[in-house]
C-alpha cells in the first residue's frame, strides 16, 4: 500500500473519531456552582446573585453577564480562562484566574485578598 493511499486512509478513520475538543472546553466540576461574597447573598442565584456569580460547565454567569467559555487550563485546585463576556450593550475578551480553598469552600481571583463562598446547593 502506497503512502498517499495510508494517508487517506488514516484521515478517513480519523473524521469518524470522537474528538476531545469537540464539546469545546470546560471548567472542572469542582468548580462549578453558585458563588457569592457573604452566604445571605447566596439568597440571589445566577444573574440575581449581584456580590458574586454561577460557574457551569462552560460559562460564568455575572449580574447581567455572561462569560462564555473559549479556553481553560487547569493546574490542580488552579486555573486560567479565556472567553467572550456578554451583556445588554456588546460584547468583549474576558481573561481571569481562579483558585479554589484547599476544602472548595471559598474561591479566589488573582489575589488572595478578596474571595467568595461556596452557595449551598
Amino acid at each position: 500500500m502506497g503512502f498517499d493511499m495510508l494517508h487517506s486512509i488514516i484521515t478517513l478513520v480519523a473524521a469518524f473519531l470522537p474528538s476531545a475538543s469537540a464539546a469545546g472546553p470546560t471548567f472542572p466540576s469542582k468548580f462549578h456552582g453558585e458563588w457569592a461574597r457573604v452566604l445571605t447573598d447566596c439568597n440571589s442565584r445566577g444573574g440575581e446573585n449581584v456580590s458574586g456569580f454561577t460557574i457551569r460547565a462552560s460559562s460564568i454567569t455575572y449580574y447581567e453577564e455572561t462569560m462564555e467559555l473559549q479556553q481553560v487550563q487547569v493546574r490542580g485546585d488552579s486555573l486560567t480562562y479565556t472567553g467572550k463576556l456578554i451583556w445588554a450593550d456588546g460584547e468583549d475578551t474576558s481573561s481571569g484566574k481562579l483558585r479554589l480553598s484547599s476544602d472548595g469552600s471559598r474561591l479566589f481571583g488573582a489575589s488572595d485578598t478578596e474571595s467568595l463562598v461556596r452557595c449551598p446547593a
